[in-house]
Protein backbone atom coordinates (compact mmCIF):
# COMPACT_ATOMS: atom_id res chain seq x y z
CA UNK A 1 0.00 0.00 0.00
CA UNK A 2 1.25 3.46 -0.79
CA UNK A 3 1.50 6.30 1.73
CA UNK A 4 -1.71 8.06 0.66
CA UNK A 5 -3.79 4.94 1.27
CA UNK A 6 -2.11 4.38 4.65
CA UNK A 7 -2.84 7.96 5.74
CA UNK A 8 -6.45 7.76 4.55
CA UNK A 9 -6.99 4.45 6.40
CA UNK A 10 -5.37 5.85 9.56
CA UNK A 11 -7.69 8.86 9.51
CA UNK A 12 -10.80 6.73 8.82
CA UNK A 13 -10.04 4.36 11.68
CA UNK A 14 -8.67 6.86 14.21
CA UNK A 15 -10.94 9.88 13.66
CA UNK A 16 -13.51 8.89 16.34
CA UNK A 17 -10.68 8.31 18.81
CA UNK A 18 -9.08 11.67 18.00
CA UNK A 19 -12.39 13.49 18.41
CA UNK A 20 -13.00 11.79 21.75
CA UNK A 21 -9.46 12.58 22.91
CA UNK A 22 -10.03 16.25 22.04
CA UNK A 23 -13.24 16.27 24.09
CA UNK A 24 -11.50 14.57 27.01
CA UNK A 25 -8.64 17.06 26.85
CA UNK A 26 -11.00 20.04 26.80
CA UNK A 27 -13.05 18.79 29.74
CA UNK A 28 -9.87 17.88 31.62
CA UNK A 29 -8.34 21.33 31.05
CA UNK A 30 -11.56 23.05 32.15
CA UNK A 31 -11.74 20.87 35.26
CA UNK A 32 -8.14 21.59 36.26
CA UNK A 33 -8.59 25.30 35.59
CA UNK A 34 -11.74 25.50 37.68
CA UNK A 35 -10.17 23.57 40.57
CA UNK A 36 -7.06 25.75 40.60
CA UNK A 37 -8.63 29.13 39.83
CA UNK A 38 -8.62 31.70 42.60
CA UNK A 39 -10.85 34.71 42.98
CA UNK A 40 -11.18 37.55 45.43
CA UNK A 41 -14.75 36.56 46.25
CA UNK A 42 -15.35 33.41 48.28
CA UNK A 43 -18.65 32.62 46.57
CA UNK A 44 -16.94 32.71 43.17
CA UNK A 45 -14.21 30.34 44.43
CA UNK A 46 -16.87 27.95 45.69
CA UNK A 47 -18.78 28.13 42.40
CA UNK A 48 -15.65 27.37 40.35
CA UNK A 49 -14.73 24.43 42.54
CA UNK A 50 -18.27 23.01 42.40
CA UNK A 51 -18.33 23.40 38.59
CA UNK A 52 -14.92 21.69 38.38
CA UNK A 53 -16.26 18.85 40.53
CA UNK A 54 -19.32 18.50 38.29
CA UNK A 55 -17.07 18.30 35.20
CA UNK A 56 -15.32 15.23 36.62
CA UNK A 57 -18.37 13.07 35.77
CA UNK A 58 -18.34 13.70 31.97
CA UNK A 59 -14.54 13.43 32.03
CA UNK A 60 -14.76 10.00 33.66
CA UNK A 61 -17.51 8.87 31.28
CA UNK A 62 -15.51 10.05 28.26
CA UNK A 63 -12.42 8.14 29.40
CA UNK A 64 -14.51 4.99 29.94
CA UNK A 65 -16.09 5.40 26.48
CA UNK A 66 -12.64 5.75 24.91
CA UNK A 67 -11.42 2.60 26.67
CA UNK A 68 -14.51 0.68 25.50
CA UNK A 69 -14.01 1.88 21.92
CA UNK A 70 -10.40 0.73 21.98
CA UNK A 71 -11.29 -2.64 23.50
CA UNK A 72 -14.26 -3.42 21.25
CA UNK A 73 -13.14 -2.23 17.83
CA UNK A 74 -11.12 -4.40 15.51
CA UNK A 75 -9.28 -2.89 12.62
CA UNK A 76 -10.71 -3.92 9.22
CA UNK A 77 -8.60 -5.83 6.73
CA UNK A 78 -7.75 -3.67 3.75
CA UNK A 79 -7.68 -5.10 0.22
CA UNK A 80 -6.46 -2.71 -2.47
CA UNK A 81 -7.52 -3.29 -6.07
CA UNK A 82 -4.73 -4.19 -8.54
CA UNK A 83 -4.75 -0.66 -10.03
CA UNK A 84 -4.92 0.92 -6.50
CA UNK A 85 -8.03 2.94 -7.40
CA UNK A 86 -10.49 1.13 -5.09
CA UNK A 87 -10.24 -0.23 -1.58
CA UNK A 88 -12.29 -3.04 -0.06
CA UNK A 89 -12.50 -3.12 3.72
CA UNK A 90 -13.36 -6.45 5.28
CA UNK A 91 -14.42 -5.99 8.89
CA UNK A 92 -15.62 -8.19 11.69
CA UNK A 93 -16.99 -7.02 15.02
CA UNK A 94 -17.58 -9.53 17.78
CA UNK A 95 -20.79 -9.05 19.69
CA UNK A 96 -22.26 -10.48 22.86
CA UNK A 97 -24.03 -13.86 22.60
CA UNK A 98 -23.72 -14.25 18.84
CA UNK A 99 -24.51 -10.67 17.90
CA UNK A 100 -21.48 -10.54 15.64
CA UNK A 101 -21.37 -8.67 12.38
CA UNK A 102 -19.29 -9.10 9.26
CA UNK A 103 -19.14 -6.53 6.50
CA UNK A 104 -17.30 -5.68 3.30
CA UNK A 105 -17.37 -2.09 2.10
CA UNK A 106 -15.88 -0.59 -1.04
CA UNK A 107 -14.69 2.96 -1.66
CA UNK A 108 -12.54 4.92 -4.04
CA UNK A 109 -8.88 5.40 -3.15
CA UNK A 110 -8.98 8.91 -1.61
CA UNK A 111 -12.61 8.87 -0.50
CA UNK A 112 -13.83 8.64 3.08
CA UNK A 113 -17.32 7.53 2.01
CA UNK A 114 -17.77 3.83 1.44
CA UNK A 115 -20.68 1.64 0.36
CA UNK A 116 -21.51 -1.79 1.72
CA UNK A 117 -21.01 -4.63 -0.72
CA UNK A 118 -21.79 -7.33 1.86
CA UNK A 119 -22.95 -7.51 5.45
CA UNK A 120 -24.07 -10.27 7.76
CA UNK A 121 -25.52 -9.92 11.24
CA UNK A 122 -25.05 -13.15 13.12
CA UNK A 123 -22.50 -15.58 14.58
CA UNK A 124 -19.37 -15.52 12.44
CA UNK A 125 -15.63 -14.98 12.51
CA UNK A 126 -12.84 -13.81 10.20
CA UNK A 127 -12.69 -17.16 8.41
CA UNK A 128 -16.40 -17.20 7.45
CA UNK A 129 -15.98 -14.86 4.48
CA UNK A 130 -13.43 -14.88 1.67
CA UNK A 131 -12.82 -11.53 -0.05
CA UNK A 132 -10.45 -10.94 -2.97
CA UNK A 133 -10.04 -8.82 -6.08
CA UNK A 134 -10.36 -10.63 -9.39
CA UNK A 135 -9.23 -7.60 -11.40
CA UNK A 136 -9.49 -3.79 -11.27
CA UNK A 137 -13.30 -3.72 -11.42
CA UNK A 138 -14.40 -7.10 -10.02
CA UNK A 139 -14.56 -8.05 -6.34
CA UNK A 140 -15.25 -11.64 -5.30
CA UNK A 141 -16.98 -12.40 -1.99
CA UNK A 142 -17.56 -16.00 -0.86
CA UNK A 143 -19.63 -16.43 2.29
CA UNK A 144 -21.54 -18.97 4.33
CA UNK A 145 -25.28 -19.13 3.76
CA UNK A 146 -27.80 -17.58 6.14
CA UNK A 147 -28.70 -19.65 9.15
CA UNK A 148 -31.53 -19.14 11.64
CA UNK A 149 -33.22 -16.13 9.97
CA UNK A 150 -30.18 -13.83 10.22
CA UNK A 151 -29.85 -10.66 8.16
CA UNK A 152 -27.51 -11.02 5.20
CA UNK A 153 -27.05 -8.83 2.14
CA UNK A 154 -24.75 -8.88 -0.88
CA UNK A 155 -24.85 -6.15 -3.54
CA UNK A 156 -23.99 -6.65 -7.21
CA UNK A 157 -22.64 -3.19 -8.02
CA UNK A 158 -20.94 -0.84 -5.55
CA UNK A 159 -18.95 2.32 -6.33
CA UNK A 160 -18.58 1.27 -9.96
CA UNK A 161 -17.25 -2.16 -8.96
CA UNK A 162 -18.97 -5.37 -9.98
CA UNK A 163 -19.32 -7.63 -6.95
CA UNK A 164 -19.61 -11.37 -7.43
CA UNK A 165 -21.18 -13.09 -4.43
CA UNK A 166 -21.01 -16.82 -3.94
CA UNK A 167 -22.73 -18.67 -1.11
CA UNK A 168 -21.28 -21.96 0.11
Amino acid sequence: MDAVIRITEFLRFCLPFLILLTIIGSIGAATVFLFRAASVHKWRNLGMRVTGGILILPLTLSVLLLLMMIACTSRPRILVSPDSQHIAEYGYEAGFLGRDSTFVSVRRRLSFRSEYAYWYAGPSDWSGTDVRWLDNSHLFIRYKGVRENRSQYCSNNVSGIIVQCLEY
